[in-house]
């Protein structure tokens, strides 16, 4: 078990009351031991050592044709560039349940919460799940006690008693393997 003393020291930066909501909602969602380090090394790498809950895309474009390829090239790119609402509605647009790039969705429906749920549909599910008015009220995301649950609410719909170790529990985390060796080094941390 993660002690707070031992949580304070590898998350510094963690916004206060985050390790209370972390083992309140461990009980609640009865989460196994196991399955809670592997969470808190995800959720550690989505949310910045439990600093950030709102996914920022503020991207320079030499960054953005690194991250999103598939969505920038040199054609483009400058009119995104550190344009965050733009960048969201573009790379989020026509998938997950957002409508188009001109529909403002992707920037509505941006990642957010302990594992960032990204998209109108990750919204109404955790809005059925946790009985909040997500769909229509997406910054009830930034609230801290919310924020945490969420996580654990995507995580027990997605990962637990589906995947057993570090990389599959990425995998689907991150949709590929974007911050794995980050998460094997948590994951490290934590269990020593």
């Amino acid at each position: 078990m993660i002690t707070k003393d031992k949580f304070n020291k590898l998350f510094p930066k963690a916004k206060h009351g985050t390790f209370d909501y972390l083992l309140r909602f461990k009980k609640k969602y009865e989460m196994s031991d196991k399955d809670f380090i592997f969470f808190l090394a995800n959720c550690s790498v989505e949310c910045a050592g439990f600093s950030i809950f709102s996914e920022n895309l503020n991207y320079s474009a030499t960054r953005l044709l690194q991250v999103f390829p598939k969505y920038f090239n040199s054609g483009n790119v400058t009119r995104y560039a550190n344009k965050p609402e733009k960048i969201a509605n573009r790379v989020y647009a026509n998938r997950m349940g957002n409508g188009d790039e001109t529909s403002g969705m992707g920037w509505f429906y941006r990642g957010k919460g302990g594992m960032m749920i990204t998209g109108k549909w990750n919204y109404e599910k955790s809005a059925k799940s946790m009985g909040l008015d997500l769909v229509n009220h997406p910054e009830l995301l930034d609230n801290l006690e919310y924020a945490i649950e969420s996580g654990y609410d995507w995580w027990k719909r997605n990962v637990t008693g589906k995947y057993t170790t570090i990389e599959q529990t990425r995998k689907i985390v991150n949709g590929g393997y974007n911050g794995l060796e980050e998460v094997k080094s948590m994951y490290n941390k934590l269990i020593s």
